[in-house]
């Protein structure tokens, strides 16, 4: 079970609070002594633990930890009608892409995961119910699981993104294309990596339970390539 660590203030005020933390929970929970009543306020924690998106400004790179997106995993069922990726297109306004691809739309991308596994991304501000949008799409003909709270995302961006990248994997990711993708290991972990922008821009893909882990060794590859920038 969970430890619960609870710290409360007895201080005479009409406003009490009471924070709860869960180990490796996603929301940080505070009790709001309103008169008699407690009242429930939630917030959502980034992968890294924070409240806020952090940001890491080298000279000639940058890390950003994306907390703005919301994922969503479709898996082909084997009676799937062959026209259902028909419906995709008309919703979405992209196909599904061929192995190792990626296809960018106006509102939602999606990229190669698996053979008929796909992973859905957007904008978690356009798209609080992804998975439900997915589902409501492709119906029966596919298995559509929630993945927001399961994966982390790094953006790396500029000049030195694909050196940083190559300290860490053995992915020659200097060679990859716009929206090229591919699973490879970063610090024993089965990521995914996702080519933006040939040579300097990419996106890493982790399992949420090892977003620390992955973020401090992205950091000592930045340092090991280039310098902290105050810009």
């Amino acid at each position: 079970m969970a430890s619960i660590d609870t710290e409360m203030s007895f201080a005479r005020s009409p406003h009490r609070k009471t924070e709860l933390s869960w180990l490796k929970s996603s929301a940080r929970i505070l009790w709001t002594l309103k008169g008699t009543v407690f009242v429930f306020e939630i917030y959502s924690l980034s992968p890294l633990g924070a409240t806020q998106a952090r940001t890491d400004r080298f000279v000639d790179f940058r890390l950003t930890d994306r907390i703005d997106r919301t994922m969503a995993r479709m898996a082909i069922r084997q009676n799937a009608s062959p026209r259902f990726a028909s419906s995709i297109k008309s919703r979405f306004g992209i196909c599904l892409p061929e192995p190792g691809q990626a296809n960018i739309g106006a509102e939602v991308n999606v990229f190669w995961i698996n053979p008929d596994v796909w992973m859905f991304d957007a904008d978690i501000s356009a798209f609080e119910d992804l998975m439900g949008t997915v589902k409501s799409t492709v119906k029966e003909n596919a298995s559509v699981v929630d993945q927001t709270d399961n994966w982390c995302r790094f953006d790396l961006c500029r000049a030195f993104s694909h050196q940083v990248l190559e300290r860490l994997c053995r992915l020659n990711s200097g060679t990859m294309k716009k929206n090229m993708t591919c699973g490879t290991l970063v610090e024993h972990t089965h990521c995914f990596i996702w080519c933006l922008q040939t040579k300097t821009e990419f996106a890493i893909l982790a399992p949420r339970s090892y977003a620390q882990s992955i973020h401090e060794a992205l950091m000592a590859a930045a340092n090991s390539v280039t310098e902290p920038s105050v810009y």
